[in-house]
């Protein structure tokens, strides 16, 4: 490893293998040892790559790198002496730009190739269609966002068809102010660009999709595509998928609705090795066909929308091995998915379908009470750590049965959105202890016919029990609380850990508010929110002097 006076040896190896942290590791002892605050900057947004907001140290390491950007964001950004209008960081450099076009044909080889940016978002191309062919910039640019961008034709056909745009793997292209043409969708598709291309999204309007996939199709496809993410618009098949040539795919979301044909062309691509599937709505003989063609068995990450029956949906999934790799199962995407008489099957499916063991995240909506109660029992499901429920009716036994079971231990982070659980309910829960809990929310945001009455009193007996004593992130939304919580958080010693108070849509005051934001029992809190709360009075002395520390 090279070392000089400036740090451009290491800076060099950085460049050198951009997707491995070790560099930048060794970049930012050496930032540290001179004193620099970008090493610890660089060593902590590392650390945040590593983990998930259910690490206890995540909110920690946030807030803490929120604050050096904050500090130094504008110094960082001006090293790299372009005109830059947004950046985005990730591992400790700037990972994402958005410049105009005129900056990228003018000095875009010193942006691409002195600093380890990967995505390149142009604005206000208007003009340029003849100046790319002679931009040798392009032959750096790997992961390129034109999606939505406003655009003619011609200046998007004169860039895609740059000779030097060929270190392609990244493409975002298409939305409503776009051209949707079929000149466009063989620019796409061209060797030149697709040969490299592993991701790509497009969001389809006026027949984009479908367009682009039937070029694919003619020109040889995408050899080397490994995640892909649809948008359709109206009137957008799906059909020529199965004909696209790609290597086994590792992630595929379809945000439309598929149909039988759709679902039998995607089934003739690579899909053994699947890692992520998300679909939006689908036919029970598509799931079939889908999962006889290997798509569940590799999966890590699975949302699914609304099958045409829930019951025999459950069939096809909790079948045999699959989902056994499975760590993230969303079911949380359509209103009226477990709303269904065969919804108790459904849910019984799966709390003996053995292979769920790797679980680590359920997301569910619309469950009916018992549901829960059922899932939190299974010893199929006990390593759950994230759970999200959404617009259900919880019962008591439900919680009981949550306070009771593996997941009191397993749990770091649970939600109640949409909904209102009533006080009883409530009391059910505070009467355990969930040592592991590190965020948690009750909101009942919409939920117009939630019964309120009593949820202050249960609110308060929880915090005081302190059922949740390493809690670093409580969300109390649109609950009909007043300033008596908040003097209750304040002056407890049960909420010591806390880094984010989110009071939304209740009802406050000013002296509690300040009592919170300055208690000595919440010496961590980053961040408090009282957006929409009644009784407050706004004032720009308490924005000066708490800053980012209060939203409302």
């Amino acid at each position: 490893m090279p070392a000089d006076s400036n740090g451009s040896g290491f800076l060099a190896e950085v460049l050198a293998d951009p997707d491995n942290d070790v560099p930048r590791l060794i970049y930012a002892d050496w930032l540290e040892e001179q004193g620099s605050a970008r090493g610890e900057f660089i060593r902590l947004q590392c650390e945040l790559h590593t983990i998930d907001s259910r690490h206890p140290q995540w909110l920690d390491l946030k807030y803490r790198s929120e604050e050096l950007l904050k500090a130094h964001g504008q110094e960082w950004a001006d090293e790299l002496q372009q005109d830059v209008r947004k950046c985005e960081y990730q591992r400790g450099f700037i990972d994402t730009v958005t410049v105009l076009a005129r900056t990228l044909l003018k000095n875009g080889e010193s942006l691409l190739t002195s600093f380890p940016v990967r995505w390149i978002r142009l604005n206000y191309m208007k003009g340029t269609a003849a100046r790319w062919a002679d931009c040798t910039a392009l032959q750096h640019v790997r992961f390129l966002d034109l999606s939505y961008l406003k655009i003619g034709e011609d200046d998007l056909l004169g860039f895609l068809q740059s000779p030097h745009l060929k270190s392609l793997q990244g493409l975002k292209i298409g939305g409503a102010e776009q051209p949707q043409s079929e000149r466009v969708a063989q620019a796409v598709c061209q060797p030149g660009i697709a040969a490299n291309l592993e991701h790509l999204e497009i969001e389809g309007y006026d027949g984009a999709v479908e367009r682009i996939l039937s070029q694919a199709t003619r020109l040889g496809g995408f050899p080397r595509l490994k995640h892909v993410r649809l948008t359709p618009g109206y009137g957008d098949r799906y059909e020529d998928l199965g004909t696209v040539t790609t290597s086994p795919l590792e992630s595929l979301v379809i945000a439309g609705s598929l149909n039988v044909a759709n679902c039998e062309a995607l089934s003739r691509i690579p899909l053994q090795q699947l890692r992520k599937l998300t679909l939006n709505s689908f036919p029970l003989s598509g799931l079939k066909k889908l999962a006889e063609a290997g798509a569940l068995e590799s999966l890590e990450e699975l949302t699914l929308g609304d099958p045409e029956s829930t019951a025999r949906s459950a069939k096809e999934l909790f079948f045999h091995k699959r989902l056994q790799h499975c760590r993230m199962l969303d079911l949380s995407f359509h209103n009226h998915m477990f709303a269904r008489a065969d919804m108790g099957e459904f849910i019984s499916l799966m709390a003996r379908h053995t292979p769920l063991q790797n679980l680590t995240t359920l997301r569910l909506r619309s469950l009916q009470p018992g549901y829960l109660a059922k899932l939190a029992t299974s010893p199929n499901l006990a390593n759950v750590q994230d759970l999200s429920v959404l617009q259900s009716s919880i019962a008591e036994d439900d919680l009981m049965a949550l306070r009771s079971g593996p997941w009191r231990e397993s749990l770091r982070r649970l939600e109640f959105v949409r909904m209102g659980l009533p006080a009883k309910t409530i009391r059910q829960f505070s009467k355990g202890v969930f040592p592991n809990l590190v965020h948690f929310a009750l909101n009942s945001q919409f939920d117009f016919e939630v019964d309120r009455s009593g949820v202050e009193d249960a609110v308060l007996e929880l915090l005081m029990l302190n059922a949740m004593p390493n809690l670093q992130s409580l969300h109390l939304v649109s609950l009909g609380l007043t300033e008596d919580t908040l003097k209750v958080i304040a002056g407890s010693d049960n909420c010591r850990e806390l880094r984010v108070l989110n009071f939304d849509e209740n009802r406050g005051s000013n002296d509690a508010m300040v009592a919170v934001l300055e208690s000595p029992n919440l010496p961590h809190l980053h961040r408090f929110s009282l957006k929409d709360c009644k009784g407050l009075r706004r004032s720009e002395k308490f924005v000066e002097k708490y800053g980012d520390r209060l939203r409302y």
